[in-house]
């Protein structure tokens, strides 16, 4: 796991106790996290994958559409997550201005594997931050 994908509220999961880690503090050398203990170089965490059984945690609601099922978020109605293949999701955003298109949703990936790379994407599509609403290791 690239420490520089990574953003304050971002959640990766400890390697070797397997704990859940929110990120709280970044620096170029120093990632804190919410234990109050740091991250120097060579550290070791691993993405959390993403799965639908998280999506509902991250505040996603499963929806039928005209054009498919996909994942809305609760608070950000234009927001979308689409299941793209085995392991990644698509994610979108619904464009309402675009009138003349029946399906009006504007890609930003069909690679989204992991809860930090969802977390990133919703920060840069809504600038609001995507809280996970319960977390349990394991």
């Amino acid at each position: 796991m690239n420490p520089r994908e990574l953003r304050i509220g971002n959640l990766f999961r400890d390697r070797q106790s397997g704990d859940i880690i929110e990120v709280v503090e970044l620096n170029e050398n120093t990632i804190t996290f919410d234990a109050g203990k740091c991250l120097e170089s060579g550290w070791q965490a691993e993405p959390i994958a993403l799965t639908e059984k998280l999506l509902p945690k991250l505040g996603f609601i499963w929806c039928t559409g005209r054009h498919g099922e996909y994942y809305m978020h609760e608070q950000q109605e234009l927001f979308r997550v689409w299941r793209h293949s085995e392991g990644s999701f698509g994610i979108g955003r619904k464009d309402l201005e675009s009138k003349d298109r029946e399906f009006n949703t504007h890609w930003m990936t069909l690679n989204c594997k992991y809860v930090h790379q969802l977390q990133n994407l919703f920060y840069d599509i809504t600038e609001l931050e995507l809280y996970v609403k319960e977390v349990k290791n394991g």
